[in-house]
């Protein structure tokens, strides 16, 4: 058997005091297991609850606690290795320590996890005396965690109830993402550390809040810190460190960290931290181990230990006659033991059934039962009285004190305050009943509105399809795969001939993470033989790490006003009054070209210098008709004239040049009017001819017509087509007039920039061509005066206008035919004075040659 802890005093046991028995049981009525050894590691004393957990008095050597005890890695798996062993760490290191672990053996078969600490008792010397092993059973705060994390992951979106947990908690909780950036950080993480946690670089956060190991000395390094650790992956538990900084002189934290994982990819998206001021902790075991080093009596030290628990402590005798409380058994209860008896009137002192109405038996209460020799465990109760009217819960487990002869005398419990976990489950059962209400909520508007609403996740699964998308589209929801949704519901582009292929579809788009605005087609099916027009935009659905978790669109029909469209379509067609003034307003812009180039060659021929000079030529050859060789030989003008006839060659040349050019550039317009008229004609046919087109030449032909426009003004024009296709199918008369009526407009911008008194210094066009979502885009960008947010739609409207001589056709005409192309037109401005951009885009499938053969 096991010897006797040694007390350091001469007296029989028989003799020591009553209060030496009292403490000594209270002692062996802890929850926490504590086992005494010898300096070579020979166990001298166990208390009960060490013995519930399966450690015996048996003779082991240290080396066999892992097999004897079963004691294993946090894993629950991995034995724990020999050097790892709390006894042997204690014997080779001889100093104190604590490390977490599994046990599970005979008297725990199931297992349970323990936080062991381990205590040096030393002599006035120095010498060590003996070795204090505790085992604190952590299973409940285990449990909790993981609780907590599954909590956390079901109401992600509940932060402001989690907030005011964090919050309210004593415990210090900081939270990290990979970045690192500090995400939060909660009033008592700040409390205990002394001041504001800000988010600094980990480099700063030792040298800025003071974190010191134990020594007081060595400040922590940046990849030894337990947040920066759980961010690898790694878990760190109850590390212990001191905090010293301008606010605080010195407060001893005990400090965990744990990675958390995304469920379905394990991956790290973040770590907590969880610290507590063990300060009081520290003072309490520095003063244990004092006690221990100068002999003094048990007696003292278990008060020490008693008055500093958390939990409040009751021991009462057979008679129940009470012989000791903690004060925390008044922090908790409210009222002290001395005023009121629990025992014999449990009404007044205010103890009930958990449901806060039942009194609560006086013969079944915990201490009553552990004074008659019964064991009880986690019994709750509810307290109500003057000091607590609000009321707590508290979890109460009891045990009795027997004499040698093991005869019940006397019995002790100890008393948890669980109020907070109840009001948590409490605050998570209004929270759920909360988001059920929410959820019907959503679901009721989801029902009654008249948009279509088709919600999808990731893997193409209809998860939403409201009963008016179901009544527009014929279908609701099916089983089909994204690849037949075009087929399946008959998704056609505007023409109501070219299917949709699967991936123009918006919903199809919105899951992979592409959003859309107002996409127009054409639905037909079984169920809607004649088929409806649609506008639908779609979003993609993202997690809170930009994960895509799916698409939403909403899709209206629209069917009444592209109706009206097509018949305003029909009425330009029929030859009325909007298509003449379009007509008039396109040949309008093109002869004001052909007038600007034929008054350039007028001025040219009117202001000719060259004329000039040659009629001076003319009149010396005649008044030296006679002496024409002695003139020129002679006579100082005469030598003159041969160098004078050869410059004079010259700029006849060059003239002739830009008389040459100035006539092509009005043939162009002319031909250009020509095609207005013949565009126009065909289109009152309803037939327009397609070609295949060069595009950067279309461009550079459009920039030509207005070119003395452009030059007057000083205007310098770039074009850029390199992302784009080098030909494209097109109306090519119909698409050139588009340009010229663009860049007319961006003319008139930087006209009436100059107007409005801030002329540009550097006026520019920029003309980009290039291909984006399955499009060719046209951006003419302009640094002119720019357009208010009311002004970026209604610019086309047919007749509106900012300009007092405008027609406002231009720009309605481009509108008209980009949409009618399938395609679609938009003005981009960020307001007065920061030019404007006019964007144009055709789907790539109506430019190729054999798409639109078969459309």
């Amino acid at each position: 058997m096991p010897k006797k802890m040694d007390t350091g005093s001469s007296q029989k046991s028989d003799d020591l005091p009553p209060e030496h028995h009292l403490l000594k049981s209270v002692f062996h009525g802890l929850d926490e297991g504590v086992v005494v050894c010898d300096p070579e590691g020979r166990v001298l004393l166990v208390n009960p609850s060490a013995e519930r957990i399966g450690i015996g008095r048996t003779e082991i050597s240290p080396e066999q606690w892992a097999d004897e005890y079963g004691l294993f890695l946090p894993d629950k798996k991995t034995p724990v290795p020999r050097g790892q062993l709390p006894l042997l760490r204690a014997l080779r290191e001889k100093s104190s320590g604590r490390m977490t672990l599994f046990m599970r053996n005979q008297g725990i078969p199931f297992g349970r996890d323990f936080s062991v600490r381990w205590s040096m008792l030393q002599d006035e010397t120095g010498g060590t005396t003996g070795i204090i092993v505790a085992f604190h059973d952590v299973t409940e705060f285990k449990e909790m965690e993981s609780s907590l994390s599954h909590t956390r992951e079901r109401l992600e979106h509940s932060t402001d109830f989690m907030q005011t947990i964090l919050n309210s908690t004593n415990d210090g909780i900081i939270v990290a993402d990979p970045g690192p950036n500090l995400l939060f950080a909660n009033p008592s993480c700040e409390r205990i550390v002394g001041m504001e946690i800000v988010d600094l670089a980990p480099e700063k956060w030792s040298e800025t809040y003071g974190l010191f190991y134990p020594d007081k000395e060595t400040l922590v390094p940046t990849d030894r810190l337990p947040l920066i650790r759980a961010l690898r992956g790694e878990e760190t538990s109850e590390e212990e460190f001191l905090i010293r900084n301008e606010k605080t002189a010195g407060t001893y934290i005990s400090a965990s960290a744990y990675p958390l994982r995304r469920i379905n990819t394990n991956e790290i998206y973040a770590a907590v931290g969880i610290i507590r001021d063990i300060t009081d902790y520290k003072r309490v075991q520095s003063e244990l181990e004092h006690s221990f080093q100068e002999q003094r009596s048990q007696t003292e030290l278990m008060q020490t230990v008693f008055d500093s628990m958390g939990d409040g402590v009751i021991v009462a005798d057979e008679n129940g006659n009470y012989l000791m409380q903690n004060p925390a058994v008044k922090d908790i209860g409210g009222i002290p033991l001395s005023e009121v008896d629990p025992l014999r009137r449990p009404d007044r002192y205010g103890l009930f059934q958990t449901d806060g109405v039942t009194c609560f038996p006086a013969d079944e209460l915990p201490l009553m039962r552990a004074i008659r020799g019964e064991s009880t465990d986690n019994t709750e109760l509810f307290i109500r009285n003057q000091a607590k009217p609000q009321g707590v819960y508290v979890s109460v487990t009891g045990r009795p004190l027997r004499s040698k002869s093991g005869v019940p005398n006397a019995g002790v419990v100890v008393i948890r305050d669980m109020t907070k976990i109840k009001e948590a489950e409490n605050v998570l059962k209004q929270t759920i009943e909360k988001l059920d209400v929410q959820t019907h909520a959503m679901e009721t508007v989801f029902n009654s509105i008249s948009d279509g609403v088709v919600v999808a996740n990731a893997e193409g699964e209809f998860t939403i399809f409201n009963p008016s998308a179901e009544r527009i589209a014929g279908l609701g929801a099916t089983d089909t795969s994204p690849d037949e949704w075009s087929g399946t519901y008959g998704l056609f582009f505007r023409d109501k001939v070219t299917p949709m292929p699967p991936d123009e579809v918006p919903l199809v788009r919105a899951i992979r993470g592409e959003p859309s605005d107002d996409v127009e087609m054409f639905l037909r099916n079984p169920r809607i033989p004649h088929g409806v027009y649609l506008s639908v935009s779609g979003r993609p659905l993202r997690d809170e790490t930009g994960k895509r978790m799916g698409g939403v669109v909403v899709f209206r029909d629209v069917s009444a006003q592209i109706e009206r469209e097509e018949a305003l379509l029909q009425a330009f067609a029929e030859g009325r009054l909007e298509i003449v003034d379009t007509i008039l307003h396109n040949i309008g812009n093109a002869m004001n070209s052909v007038a600007i180039g034929v008054g350039e060659i007028y001025h040219q021929l009117q202001k000719d210098r060259l004329l000039r000079r040659f009629s001076s030529l003319a009149n010396a050859i005649a008044e030296h008709h006679d002496d024409w060789i002695t003139y020129l030989q002679a006579d100082p003008q005469g030598q003159k004239v041969i160098p004078f006839i050869l410059a004079l060659d010259k700029d006849l040349s060059r003239q002739n040049v830009q008389l040459r050019r100035s006539a092509e550039r009005v043939q162009s317009r002319v031909t250009h009017i020509v095609d207005i008229i013949r565009t126009q004609k065909s289109f009152d046919e309803r037939s327009s001819v397609r070609k295949e087109v060069p595009l950067r030449q279309a461009i550079m032909d459009a920039v030509k017509i207005i070119k003395d426009s452009l030059d007057k003004r000083g205007i310098q024009v770039s074009v850029d087509c390199q992302r784009a296709p080098s030909k494209i199918w097109i109306h090519e008369s119909r698409f050139h007039q588009m340009l010229v009526n663009l860049v007319k407009n961006a003319i008139e911008a930087i006209d009436d920039l100059a107007k409005a008194g801030e002329p540009d210094a550097n006026p520019s066009i920029r003309i980009n061509a290039y291909v984006g979502e399955d499009a060719l885009v046209l951006d003419v960008i302009d640094s002119g005066i720019g357009m208010k947010p009311d002004q970026l739609k209604a610019i086309f409207s047919p007749g509106y206008t900012t300009k007092k001589e405008g027609s406002g056709l231009g720009l309605h005409s481009a509108a008209n035919f980009v949409i009618g192309a399938g395609g679609s037109i938009r003005s981009l401005s960020q307001g007065i004075g920061r030019g404007t951009t006019m964007r144009v885009k055709f789907r790539l499938s109506s430019l190729q040659k054999e798409r639109s053969h078969q459309s």
